[in-house]
């Protein structure tokens, strides 16, 4: 039995939550606030190794790689001071 699905937020949740709903068969419609994802709203999605893998097991890895931003380096910083408490590199050869 198909079901007609609503999801509201385009976030990482809400996307991945379609997704698989879509993979058995439902048909899905997702709304967001925003009339476009892009980086200039400073809206984004971090995927990290893990969820990657999960990319590729869909089958969507390619797809993924075409509209990807890959940071050479992500810093964790202190929201009060901005303040970088760790950096780190990209490895070699990811994503």
């Amino acid at each position: 039995m198909s079901l007609r699905i609503l999801i509201v937020g385009a976030g990482l949740a809400g996307l991945t939550t379609a997704i698989g709903f879509v993979r058995h068969g439902h048909q899905v419609t997702v709304l967001e606030r925003k009339p476009k994802l892009s980086e200039e709203s400073g809206s984004g999605i971090l995927l990290g190794p893990n969820a990657m893998r999960i990319v590729e097991t869909w089958g969507l890895k390619t797809e993924f790689e075409k509209v990807a931003h890959v940071n050479d380096t992500t810093k964790l910083r202190r929201f009060q001071t901005g303040h970088v408490m760790k950096s780190f590199s990209k490895p070699k050869g990811s994503l």
